[in-house]
């Protein structure tokens, strides 16, 4: 069967056949300066090569990095492909539009959702993130142009000594074995960034526009070996964001704020891979992208439609103060102990009011009592599917009080959903929907705190 597999960017072309070859597949390459090979049945093809040349026979074709599928260029090919009668298959990790007024739902009939990075985390198959942040930047002037920060704006805030020398400093004390990427706003910003680096004596290349594909490739190779005199720290502007895998990655710096969603998960997503040694992947956030995005492992909801919420926002995280002896870690605001350096945050005293009156029960599932029982099992039976089909929690609640006029007591509610002897992953679990459900309806730590104490007691 005759496939096609197109790619955006030139280092996805050598990416793609790296895998296919893995699985031992030939393939030919429609691509400017290599020679082509139509004979093979896979064909990959980069987007801007194959709109000038004859489009090959394919029964299935694979659109890599589909959210920029809504492109004039992309759209002219897939629709030639639509109308032949083949199977078009979009694959992205970003599936999101800048503009609110567009939805991948104008290209693609269906989605089909792969696991997400906090499933892939937990299967082993990811590695876990552990943020830095900064005090917040002031962009109240900095200006908005097609869609995100202005870069001339937004250098007047970060391309500073004293900007790159904290980045620095921080990368010092928190990361200064690892091997790095750092993402900046502008070349001369790289540049300032990399001497900041090499006046502390690392090693710290910038790998950019000024640079041909055949000059990044040994450069690569040595940051990949890792050895003495090779880059510890590769810099970029709008270079290594999608194409480059290097599972050796184990920090990343965010000095480029941003307003898409796309380059931020992206960016990060490079540090994201297994590696012999690596338990995790730090994230220093100088630009405060993760207070409009939230962390990448969140759950994130995916449409086809329009899509608004791929638009920033104000995520519910805070940091560990370093003003109050904390190290400087982003958490979410459920977290009451820092889990990096053990700072405790102070509890806010807040009287909870409920609107229904507790109705007074006896001891849990009574001997007889029949109508305790019914009470539990329906209480019971709507928090678990609750909890498993991703539901507010609170809808055990309302029903019961729909149904029985009442609301349900510590009895009722206590283990619905783990039983009576919880283990401490079924309490992480529990906590871990519960911050998903904030987050989803902007929810505070008392209110999750609220319904932990409802399961768990």
């Amino acid at each position: 069967m005759p496939c096609l597999f197109i790619v955006p960017d030139e280092p996805l072309i050598d990416q793609t056949i790296k895998t296919a070859t893995k699985f031992g597949l030939k393939c030919g390459v429609i691509k400017s300066g290599r020679k082509e090979d139509r004979s093979q049945k896979l064909q990959i093809a980069g987007i801007d090569t194959l709109i000038n040349r004859k489009f090959p026979l394919a029964e299935i074709v694979f659109a890599d990095e589909a959210h920029v599928s809504y492109s004039p260029t992309w759209r002219k090919v897939l629709e030639y492909y639509w109308q032949m009668g083949s199977v078009v298959i979009g694959l992205t990790a970003t599936p999101y539009r800048t503009n609110p007024k567009e939805g991948l739902g104008e290209i693609y009939d269906c989605l089909v959702q792969a696991p997400q990075m906090a499933d892939l985390i937990e299967m082993g198959r990811l590695c876990p993130f552990k943020y830095f942040g900064f005090p917040k930047l002031d962009l109240s002037r900095v200006r908005k142009t097609k869609g995100d920060y202005d870069k001339e704006d937004l250098a007047v805030v970060v391309d500073t000594d004293l900007a790159c020398e904290q980045i620095v400093g921080e990368w010092e004390q928190k990361a200064s074995h690892l091997k790095t990427i750092a993402y900046t706003v502008s070349l001369n910003h790289s540049d300032r960034l990399q001497a900041a680096f090499q006046a502390k004596g690392y090693n710290a290349v910038c790998v950019d526009g000024r640079l041909e594909n055949d000059a990044r490739s040994p450069i690569y190779a040595g940051f990949a070996s890792g050895g003495k005199f090779d880059p510890q720290i590769l810099i970029s502007v709008d270079v290594l964001e999608k194409g480059f895998d290097e599972p050796s990655v184990a920090c990343i710096i965010q000095a480029r704020p941003t307003m898409s969603r796309i380059k931020y998960r992206q960016q990060i997503g490079r540090g994201s891979r297994k590696y012999p040694g690596k338990e995790y992947c730090i994230v220093l956030d100088y630009a405060g992208n993760a207070y409009r995005f939230g962390f990448v492992t969140s759950r994130q909801q995916v449409s086809l439609d329009k899509d608004k919420a791929s638009a920033p926002g104000t995520a519910p995280i805070k940091a560990c103060s370093r003003e109050s002896g904390g190290c400087g870690a982003l958490l979410h605001l459920s977290v009451m102990v820092c889990p990096h350096c053990s700072y405790q945050f102070p509890v806010r005293n807040k009287k909870v009011n409920y609107n229904y009156s507790m109705v007074a029960l006896a001891p849990r599932v009574a001997s007889g009592n029949t109508e305790l029982e019914d009470w539990i099992a329906f209480y019971r039976e709507v928090a678990q599917r609750s909890f498993k089909k991703e539901l507010p929690p609170g809808n055990a609640i309302a029903l019961f009080h729909q149904k029985f006029s009442a609301t349900p007591a510590p009895d009722i509610t206590k283990g619905a959903i783990f039983g009576e002897n919880p283990s401490d992953n079924q309490k992480n679990l529990y906590r871990a929907y519960l911050q998903r459900q904030a987050l989803r309806s902007s929810k505070d730590l008392e209110w999750v705190g609220q319904y932990m104490k409802l399961e768990f007691g």
